[in-house]
């Protein structure tokens, strides 16, 4: 009587390595995606940062304004979207920093929603909001450098440079923390 043999695992072996082989040329073949490189944001040291002063805001009444409609004053803008928890908690925040210090500074929200101004809205209304809002569907925002963490905030010197870029929400004390600092600076 014959001997039989098992190919069982020879016949596994020969396909797992097929797949292998082809799983690779079939990668291999495939078009590698382009890396995207995201904007550089600009510097943040003070003297260092990129003037801001012509950037053009549109308000939700259709209106524009620049940043250097508000020389004089330290900006303090955030860009935000209105879907997004950490941007809705900014809100009461930038209230209480433009109640707190709306003599020397001026608190400016824009909106980065595509359809923002429908958005941003709906998003303040019923609140007592004391600072400017805009809706920007990105255009500034690309203006002042790439995003990486909603809401972004931008602490703009009374001649429209930037002095801080704070990426998430942070703690009011630490916003405060800042605009006291340039106070102290006298910026």
């Amino acid at each position: 009587m014959p001997t039989k043999r098992n190919f069982g695992g020879a016949r596994a072996a020969a396909i797992l390595l097929s797949t292998v082989l082809a799983a690779g040329l079939w990668g291999c073949s495939r078009e590698k995606p382009k890396e995207e490189k995201p904007a550089a944001a600009p510097a943040a040291k003070p003297g260092l940062a990129a003037d801001f002063s012509g950037v053009e805001l549109r308000a939700l009444d259709g209106g524009t304004a620049t940043i250097s409609d508000y020389s004089g004053k330290i900006l303090f803008v955030t860009f935000l979207a209105t879907w997004q928890e950490d941007s809705r908690q900014m809100i009461p925040i930038l209230n209480d920093i433009q109640r707190k210090f709306g003599k020397n500074v001026q608190v400016l929200a824009v909106a980065m929603d595509k359809h923002g101004t429908p958005a941003l809205a709906t998003m303040l209304s019923g609140k007592d909001v004391m600072f400017d809002a805009f809706a920007d569907g990105g255009a500034a925002a690309r203006e002042f450098g790439s995003a990486r963490d909603l809401p972004v905030t931008y602490i703009l010197m009374r001649d429209g440079r930037l002095y801080k870029r704070i990426d998430g929400l942070s703690r009011q004390k630490q916003y405060e923390a800042y605009i006291l600092e340039m106070y102290r600076k006298r910026l």
